[in-house]
C-alpha cells in the first residue's frame, strides 16, 4: 500500500491526498498544488445538465455542497437554469454569482438593461446602517421612513413620512419661489406657479403717459392710453376701467368706444396671448351727459411673458366729434391689475 501510494505522488499517511504534490495541505482533504506553488492547470468541474433550481435532476438528490457547471438553460420563472457554475445547498441549485450577473459595489458594466429586485409578490426594501429607510411594494408603491402604506393613501404611488418635521418633498425646477404653489398642466406635468394674492399672482399696471388731459384724432390705428401691464405665462383675470370725457357734446350728440389689449402701442396684435372670452369694454357719452365710465373684465391665456397696452379699438359716432373725448392717466377712478388663476 505504501509502494502504491508512492507510486502515485500520494501522501497517506495522514488521510490527505495531494495530486501532484506528495506534501497536501494537512487542512485539506484533497489538494491539487504542485509542490512548489505553481500551477498552470484548474479544476474542471463535471458539466451537467441541470434542469431547475428547484429539481435536483440529473442528481438523485438535493446533496449540500455539491458543485457542478451546468450547460442547460432549463425551467421557469425563477428557477431557470442558465449556464455556469452551481452549487447544491441541500434543497436547491443556487448559481455562483460573478460581477456579469451580480449587483457589486461600486457599481457594474451591465452593457443592457439589468433589473434589480424581487421575483414574486414580495416587497423590496432598502437599508442604510441597518434601518428600513424606503421599500417598493409589491404592488407598486414607493414608501419613504414607513414600511406600510399610511392612512388614507392606499392608492398613492409615492408616501414620505417625515414624523412631525416640516418640509418633506423638495422639488427644485427652477420655476420654485416663494410663496408658489405646485399644479400640472394637461398632461400631469407639474411646475411650481404664482397663486393670485402672491408675488407674481396680482400686478398693477404702470402708467407710461404723463397726466394731463389729450384726444385722440381717430381709433384707427390704435391709440395707447398710457397703462400698461406685463404678464407671465399662466391664465389671468384682467380688470380695467377708464374714466372718459367729453369737452363739447352738441345736443342730441352720440359717441360709441372700443377699448381693448394689445401687445403693441399703435396696432391691435396678441401673438402671446389669447383673449378667453370678451375682447373689448365699450360705453358711450350721451348728450347731456359729459363723461362715463367703460370698465370690464378681461380673461386671458398668456404663452410667453409679454407686456401688454390698453388702447382704442374702434368708435361710432352721432352727431359728435371724436377730437372731443379726452383720457387723463390721473383720473382717479382709472385702473388696471390682473391676478393669475388655475
Amino acid at each position: 500500500m505504501a509502494l502504491l501510494c508512492w507510486g502515485l505522488g500520494l501522501a497517506c499517511s495522514y488521510a490527505q491526498v495531494g495530486m501532484p504534490t506528495n506534501n497536501p495541505n494537512k487542512d485539506a482533504v484533497l489538494d491539487l498544488n504542485r509542490t512548489d506553488g505553481v500551477s498552470a492547470k484548474g479544476l474542471l468541474l463535471p458539466k451537467v445538465a441541470l434542469t431547475a433550481t428547484n429539481s435536483f435532476a440529473p442528481m438523485t438528490a438535493n446533496v449540500a455542497g455539491m458543485h457542478v457547471w451546468n450547460t442547460a438553460t432549463a425551467g421557469t420563472g425563477i428557477n431557470v437554469v442558465t449556464p455556469g457554475e452551481y452549487y447544491n445547498d441541500g434543497s436547491k441549485w443556487i448559481r455562483v454569482s460573478s460581477a456579469t450577473d451580480a449587483w457589486i459595489q461600486d457599481g457594474n458594466n451591465n452593457g443592457a438593461i439589468k433589473a434589480i429586485g424581487t421575483n414574486d409578490a414580495f416587497d423590496l426594501p432598502v437599508e442604510t446602517n441597518g434601518v428600513e429607510k424606503m421599500r417598493v411594494t409589491s404592488g407598486g408603491q414607493v414608501l419613504i421612513n414607513t414600511a406600510t402604506s399610511m392612512t388614507g393613501g392606499t392608492t398613492a404611488k409615492l408616501q414620505i413620512n417625515n414624523g412631525t418635521q416640516n418640509g418633506a418633498l423638495q422639488i427644485k425646477d427652477g420655476s420654485e419661489g416663494s410663496g408658489r404653489v405646485f399644479t400640472s398642466d394637461a398632461n400631469g406635468l407639474g411646475t411650481w406657479q404664482d397663486m393670485p394674492g402672491t408675488p407674481g399672482g396680482f400686478v398693477l399696471s404702470a402708467v407710461t403717459i404723463a397726466a394731463g388731459t389729450r384726444s385722440i384724432p381717430s381709433t384707427t390705428p390704435a391709440q395707447y392710453l398710457g397703462r400698461q401691464l406685463t404678464l407671465t405665462p399662466g391664465k389671468w383675470i384682467i380688470y380695467y376701467g377708464e374714466l372718459v370725457q367729453s369737452s363739447s357734446m352738441p345736443v342730441n350728440g352720440n359717441v360709441w368706444l372700443q377699448l381693448t389689449l394689445s401687445e403693441s402701442k399703435t396696432s391691435r396684435t396678441n401673438p402671446n396671448f389669447s383673449f378667453l372670452g370678451t375682447s373689448l369694454v365699450s360705453g358711450n357719452i350721451t348728450y347731456p351727459n359729459f363723461y362715463n365710465m367703460l370698465a370690464g373684465v378681461f380673461v386671458i391665456q398668456v404663452t410667453n411673458t409679454t407686456t401688454l397696452y390698453n388702447v382704442t379699438w374702434g368708435s361710432g359716432l352721432a352727431g359728435a366729434t371724436l377730437g372731443n373725448i379726452l383720457f387723463d392717466t390721473s383720473f382717479g377712478e382709472n385702473y388696471l391689475f390682473a391676478t393669475k388663476i388655475y
